[in-house]
Order: C-alpha cells, then sequence, then structure tokens
C-alpha cells in the first residue's frame, strides 16, 4: 500500500526528493488541483476586483428630486442596500435585477481564481448571468429616496455605474479566455 503511494507521489511530482504530505495526491474523486500560478490569466481577474472595489466610492447616478432639485447618487447604498430592491420584483419592479449581479459577480470571481480547471465553465456561465442581471441597472428610471416614498428621477448612469458594470463584464470576458485555453494537467505515468 505504501509503496503504491510513493510510486503515485512520484507519478506526479516528477522526483523522489518530494515527501507525500508536501503534494496531494490525486485520484478520480480528488483530482490534483491545478495552481493558479500554471494560468496566469485567471488573476487578471483581480484588476475587475479591484475596479469594482472601487466604483461604490463613486458617484454612480445623476437625479432630479420631485421639486426639480438635482443631486448626485454614490454607489455604495446602492451595494449595501440595494438587496432591499429584490422585494421589489414581487410588484414587477424588475430594476432589482441589477443588484442581483452583485452576489453572481462575487461568486463567478471566486470560482475563477480559486477552483480547479473542471470548474471554469461553471465560472464563466455564473458570470455571463451577471453581466445579463447588471443590465438591469438601466431599467432604473425612478429612485425611492426614503421610507416616506419620496422618489426621484434618474438623469444619468455616472462613473461609479459605468465602473461597476466595466469590472462585471471585464470579469465574464476573462473567463471567457479562460475557458477557450487547453487544459493543461501534468502527465500522469504508471511505474
Amino acid at each position: 500500500m505504501l509503496k503504491t503511494l510513493v510510486k503515485r507521489s512520484i507519478a506526479f511530482t516528477g522526483s523522489t526528493s518530494q515527501t507525500l504530505e508536501s503534494e496531494p495526491m490525486s485520484s478520480p474523486i480528488f483530482p490534483k488541483p491545478v495552481r493558479p500560478s500554471q494560468n496566469p490569466l485567471r488573476w487578471v481577474a483581480l484588476a475587475g476586483i479591484v475596479i469594482f472595489a472601487i466604483a461604490p466610492w463613486l458617484t454612480a447616478l445623476d437625479l432630479i428630486h420631485k421639486d426639480g432639485a438635482p443631486d448626485q447618487y454614490p454607489g455604495w447604498p446602492l451595494l449595501f442596500f440595494g438587496w432591499l430592491g429584490v422585494f421589489g420584483l414581487l410588484d414587477g419592479k424588475f430594476h432589482a435585477v441589477g443588484w442581483l449581479a452583485n452576489p453572481l459577480f462575487a461568486l463567478g470571481t471566486m470560482i475563477l481564481l480559486f477552483d480547479r480547471f473542471d470548474k471554469r465553465r461553471i465560472a464563466t456561465i455564473v458570470l455571463f448571468v451577471a453581466a445579463v442581471f447588471s443590465l438591469g441597472g438601466f431599467l432604473l428610471t425612478e429612485f425611492l429616496m426614503d421610507e416616506g416614498g419620496n422618489t426621484a428621477t434618474v438623469v444619468a448612469h455616472n462613473i461609479g455605474f459605468w465602473l461597476w458594470m466595466a469590472a462585471i463584464w471585464f470579469n465574464f470576458l476573462v473567463a471567457l479566455v479562460v475557458q477557450s485555453l487547453p487544459v493543461s494537467r501534468p502527465a500522469e505515468t504508471n511505474q
């Protein structure tokens, strides 16, 4: 049994100098993970995360209140409290679908960065759905300002909105490129 384990370890590592603890073993149930350093293109997705992290702190929407006063609205309240708009889906307000792109973006990016190559199609699908849902942000024409029912009209989408949109679409495109790359796994030899 131990001899078989050592042979498998040597077959995967290519040398006898490494111990069994230093390299994970592979089996049909638990395949050996491919290290992110073997595909540095995945780490380009970090640029999307940085853009996504900057976007909420910039102005996202230009608004005009009912009394005609102009206003600019930052992105962070939209990010942190936008989940409340999901309840508006029950009333037929589909602009809240745009917020659902945020958790899907996080999930798809985590799969893209930290999982094995056999999950990259899942990352691409999740990021595609996030990108499509992000288009729901364009459906936002009237913005609820407070719990009293006061609303403001959305006049324009500002830099924070466009960076948010760019981050999601950028990581979707990175996932497409990563998915199109051939899978490079270490060759397994039988000894």
